[in-house]
């Protein structure tokens, strides 16, 4: 009954929280102040703020009140609820039960209030830092100043462009959102014009209610909404720049080729993607690892990554360019990391394979007689389902061949295993068809 109670009680909070933010969503959409925001003249010094960033810390904020919120409950259920409705069938005193229950779970209680309190402590200074971005435009031209503190203002650093300074100017429509792109002789900067806002529409605008955020989404994807932007107003109004609309896909449009760092980058895929292929076919047959890598093997991943974003931050490309070329060899790096690293623990090892002892211990996996040597699973190494090893039985030894490596992991050596099993099945065929005992041997010597 207790739990019932409970339960209901839950998904009466919920529902008054949904409609107390449907309430939100409807009082904003019958003001429709967020359109009509757009239509008030466009001052001589215009200040922007970015949307998205303006509702983050208020976003984690919510997000924190409502993981405290099903805390609290998870715990009074626990701690309270529970023991009520089971201390009278366990013959317990309800009250003991409460007592003992709540001393276990106070620890793990303290802990998430203190990660909470600390997430909300966190919030508040995003929130000082986040409201530092702005982007201003002036009759000089445009700045952008980055939420970052000093120390990593590298990662996105402040930047000018002077209006005599564009070259062209074109608006990328076929993208969601659409992309505003300003090229100069030296650089190219792409803007979302629907995330940039006036402080005014900021205060109108609930970006934080669950609803309404889908709402002003679907605002942002009409034309008109883009036209009537203040960034776009402005340049067109203040700047006298002809903004060129461009329908065309860009992805396609950009020619790695023609700049020289992103034909490096190009030739540095290609290479590894070479090699992948080539150690895949040809490595991974001669041995494998014996059970997950060490997590590190995959650190080149985000040392690549970064290294190619700060290599081509500065040039002159579009900015799909910038993030997805360098996340694409991030990926391709991710999957050679895996033959590389037994590439190299092959070609830094000075005492060759080593034959050990294993004994069959439960179904496909071999546990090892020599301590401080890993298990061999099977099923790993994707051997598990050869009819060979059903017939070696449990408690039956075999013998594996490792090889260590500078990197320090154990490799286990496939060609033996073939050779094993193959003959394995000959001497199978042997009773079966009257095949010749010695071609099974020459089985174990076949290269």
């Amino acid at each position: 009954m207790l739990l019932n109670l409970y339960s209901a009680l839950i998904v009466t909070l919920t529902l008054v929280y949904l409609f107390y933010e449907y309430a939100i969503y409807r009082k904003f959409k019958l003001k429709n102040n967020y359109d009509n925001e757009q239509l008030k003249p466009i001052p001589e010094t215009l200040v922007l703020l970015r949307q998205e960033t303006q509702s983050i810390p208020d976003n984690i904020r919510i997000v924190l009140l409502l993981i405290a919120i099903i805390f609290f409950a998870l715990y009074f259920g626990l701690a309270i609820i529970l023991p009520l409705s089971i201390a009278e069938e366990q013959g317990k005193n309800a009250i003991d039960m409460i007592l003992e229950i709540s001393t276990a779970l106070l620890p793990t209680f303290i802990e998430t209030v203190f990660y909470v309190f600390m997430a909300f402590i966190l919030s508040i200074y995003l929130n000082r830092q986040l409201s530092n971005e702005r982007l201003i435009l002036n009759e000089t031209g445009i700045n952008y100043f980055s939420p970052l503190p000093r120390k990593f203002k590298f990662l996105f650093p402040d930047w000018s462009i002077n209006w005599n300074d564009i070259e062209a100017t074109s608006l990328i429509k076929h993208t969601a959102p659409a992309r505003l792109i300003l090229k100069t002789k030296s650089t190219q900067k792409e803007i979302l014009p629907s995330s940039w806002i006036t402080p005014l529409n900021k205060q109108v605008c609930p970006t934080t209610n669950i609803f309404t955020k889908k709402y002003i989404e679907k605002i942002k994807r009409q034309p008109s909404y883009i036209k009537n932007s203040p960034l776009i107003r402005y340049i067109e109004q203040h700047a006298n720049i002809k903004i060129q609309i461009n329908n065309d896909n860009i992805f396609s449009k950009y020619d790695l080729n023609s700049n020289p760092k992103t034909q490096i980058i190009s030739l540095i895929l290609l290479f590894l993607v070479i090699y992948s292929v080539a150690d895949f076919m040809f490595m991974l047959n001669d041995e494998v690892h014996i059970s997950d890598p060490p997590w590190w093997i995959y650190s080149p991943v985000p040392a690549f990554i970064a290294a190619s974003l700060f290599y081509i931050k500065k040039e002159n490309i579009p900015l799909s360019t910038k993030t997805g070329l360098p996340l694409f060899l991030g990926f391709i790096t991710l999957i050679t990391c895996y033959p590389a690293s037994l590439r190299i623990n092959y070609l830094t090892d000075t005492e060759g394979l080593h034959s050990y002892e294993y004994i069959n211990t439960t179904k496909n996996t071999f546990s090892p007689i020599k301590p401080n040597l890993p298990s061999i699973n099977l099923n790993y190494i994707s051997a598990g389902k050869n009819e060979y090893w059903n017939s070696i039985k449990q408690g039956n030894s075999h013998e594996f061949q490792l090889r260590k490596g500078s990197l320090g992991f154990y490799q286990l050596a496939m060609k033996p295993i073939y050779q094993k099993s193959r003959y394995w099945r000959c001497m199978q065929d042997v009773e079966k068809i009257e095949r010749d005992p010695e071609k099974c041997d020459d089985l174990l010597d076949d290269d």
